[in-house]
């Protein structure tokens, strides 16, 4: 198990490897006891996470591949064709994301929610009315 306080940052990286079968584990950079399994023959298609926690990476890297994203990676958020944001119909489709030197990425202003243009009108007209009330 491992201690520490509810707030704390930690590094956790467990790697498998196929041809030992074999289980490997850091924790902070310091290196944990192995453990082999039976079978060489084990595929992983699901990993799970519970508890109130941060993640900031999780997945299944191929091995000696990092998969942090570099610092400037621009992620494009896009509308499929036809589509509006419902929060302003004549704003772009497009909202770029961009990777900081943190790791993390900027967080838009607006979520957009894509609509289909003609309720994006309806939408846009419904919430004036409301404004109005």
């Amino acid at each position: 198990m491992f201690d520490f306080k509810n707030g704390d940052h930690f590094y956790l990286v467990v790697t498998y490897s196929p041809l030992s079968s074999n289980f490997k584990m850091t924790y902070n950079g310091e290196d944990l006891s192995s453990y082999s399994v039976p079978s060489q023959e084990i595929a992983f298609d699901t990993a799970i996470a519970e508890g109130d926690v941060s993640v900031s990476y999780y997945g299944f890297p191929m091995d000696g591949v990092n998969p942090a994203q570099p610092v400037g990676t621009l992620i494009r958020y896009r509308c499929p064709p036809f589509h509006k944001f419902s929060h302003d119909w004549y704003a772009p489709t497009v909202v770029n994301i961009e990777c900081k030197v943190t790791g993390q990425f900027t967080k838009p202003q607006n979520w957009g929610v894509c609509v289909i243009r003609k309720h994006a009108i309806f939408l846009l007209n419904l919430r004036s009315l409301n404004s109005h009330i």
